[in-house]
């Protein structure tokens, strides 16, 4: 097995549908970091990256007009050797679990959730059988996810997450 990097470059427009639509296409790790370490919008423009894009952004309706354009670069850390889990007697089911937090959002108080999916099943729950144990007990798992969320995490605000509620699971 080895983790190996996938970068995605993407451009998202705004249709006369009043929908969004998105177009993406996998670069490399070389041509992405040259664009992520350009100094400003005109050198990520110049990069191979940015001229990829635009040569995209010129064979659609935004090309040289205010209409709505956000470009992203995003990266992904994959297992080449990818396996699903197998089957169980919940095969079915999301297997989630409910990750519900709180933040700010303008300086207001804001509760938001993230789900983690295929959650393991051996955490230590709380009597309504519902919600993990979050501090105590063998639940290090846990405390350790919640100390790198709190530590590095981000709402979908931008804000920081200064303290998980609660952690239920989700089975759907």
């Amino acid at each position: 097995m080895a983790i190996v990097e996938k970068f995605i470059a993407s451009l998202q427009i705004g249709g006369s549908n009043q929908r969004l639509g998105s177009i993406s296409q996998r670069v490399s790790a070389a041509d992405a970091r040259a664009y992520v370490a350009a100094a400003d919008q005109t050198a990520r423009e110049a990069t191979k990256v940015g001229l990829l894009l635009d040569g995209i952004l010129d064979i659609t309706i935004a090309e040289a007009t205010n209409i709505y354009k956000q470009y992203a670069l995003t990266s992904e850390f994959v297992n080449d050797a990818f396996a699903y889990a197998p089957e169980d007697g919940d095969v079915y089911k999301s297997q989630a679990l409910k990750v519900t937090y709180q933040t700010t959002n303008a300086g207001l108080p804001v509760t938001e959730s993230t789900y983690v999916y295929f959650r393991r099943t051996d955490y230590v729950m709380a009597p309504d059988g519902v919600s993990v144990v979050l501090t105590g007990g063998s639940n290090t798992d846990i405390e350790n996810y919640i100390t790198q969320l709190l530590d590095t995490g981000l709402s979908s605000y931008g804000t920081a997450i200064t303290a998980v509620n609660s952690i239920t699971v989700n089975d759907e």
